[in-house]
């Protein structure tokens, strides 16, 4: 695997770690996992989203991801979209899908 892009990951001093920049990377890995189709356009207020992440889970006991549904909102952001998705630690950097199964954004 190869970072393609990505901020770098640094200790905080505390035992920790801080994000130098957004939390959100681009990795390049060998072989044909297939790829999701990307939205033609961004969606529209009210459109049906959904995501699957493992917000609320312990995926390292077996548990299994979670697909919350959701609709578009307004943001005060215009360069994103606001949702009703309710996101909690783990569901970030899921990705966010339109009724067509496609991507048209990330989980913050």
């Amino acid at each position: 695997a190869r970072r393609v892009f990505g901020y770098d990951v640094l200790p905080n001093g505390k035992g920790g770690i801080r994000i130098e920049g957004p939390d959100i990377a681009l990795v390049e890995v060998d072989g044909d996992f297939g790829a999701v189709a990307l939205a033609d356009a961004d969606p529209a207020l009210g459109d049906d989203i959904s995501h699957t992440g493992y917000g609320g889970t312990q995926p390292f006991q077996g548990q299994f991801p979670v697909t919350k549904s959701g609709r578009v909102v307004p943001s005060d952001n215009a360069d994103e979209f606001g949702s009703t998705l309710v996101g909690v630690s783990g569901d970030s950097g899921a990705g966010v899908f339109n009724k067509k199964g496609q991507l048209c954004g990330v989980s913050a």
